[in-house]
């Protein structure tokens, strides 16, 4: 019962306007690697190597209750015409403009194990899209 009622408020949990968030598509599927954080379920991050950086992560985590990152559900049509940018089109002057306003606009995560799977490709498919935090981490 109390998974209907969390599936329920999940799936009624408000969208943010276009204008309040960035929905980044992993489509680089195969440089990202997946791990997990805390040990704690839901909480996982992805980095991958990019010129000018020893590393690059995104993580879905957080310390405190009232810090706690959202999650969306939207169709991948609704994506399209949302605002989104492809990771593998991303340079590292990019991901440092990401990072820096990240107090100004959520980003969220269109995972790479979704984008690559053929899920895209089912009409009216939902995904899960994750809120999640820059990490870099350059030559100091």
């Amino acid at each position: 019962m109390w998974i209907l009622i969390l599936s329920s408020l999940l799936w009624f949990a408000p969208i943010p306007t276009n204008s309040e968030y960035l929905i980044l598509i992993a489509d680089d599927c195969s440089k990202w690697s997946k791990y997990d954080l805390q040990k704690k379920e839901g909480y996982f991050g992805f980095s991958k190597d990019i010129l000018g950086f020893h590393f690059l992560g995104l993580t879905h985590a957080w310390l405190f209750p009232e810090d706690k990152l959202s999650i969306v559900n939207m169709t991948y049509s609704r994506i399209m015409n949302s605002i989104h940018k492809y990771s593998s089109e991303l340079t590292p002057k990019d991901w440092l403009e990401l990072d820096s306003n990240k107090d100004k606009k959520k980003i969220y995560m269109l995972k790479p194990d979704d984008y690559c799977s053929e899920k895209r490709f089912v009409f009216n498919q939902e995904f899960v899209l994750y809120e999640v935090r820059i990490h870099l981490s350059g030559d100091e």
